[in-house]
């Protein structure tokens, strides 16, 4: 299942790789267009990544096969920044 292959990688503190983390995205985003689609053909509602994509292979993707037709990026302060993933650490067991 794809939870076993994604703990695979975050159980040991790695990434997932990008073609785990596409097949996610892809299969969401689709739930969410046929969602809105099917229930009332009401287009103008959609969805909104935060951390995604990370790389030029992530980006490609969903350009390709989306069409974003907006896009967000949110500059931090370095503290801010670092602050933020700092809260992120785990402690090894």
């Amino acid at each position: 299942p794809l939870s076993g292959r994604i703990s695979h990688y975050t159980e040991r503190g790695h990434l997932v790789p990008d073609d785990i983390v596409i097949e996610i995205i892809e299969s969401q985003l689709k739930s969410v267009e046929n969602e809105f689609s099917l229930t009332n053909g009401d287009k103008s509602k959609g969805w909104l990544l935060d951390g995604y994509p990370r790389n030029l292979k992530q980006a490609i993707h969903l350009d390709e096969s989306f069409y974003p037709t907006r896009v967000l990026n949110i500059t931090l302060n370095h503290d801010v920044a670092l602050n933020k993933s700092m809260g992120r650490r785990l402690c090894r067991r």
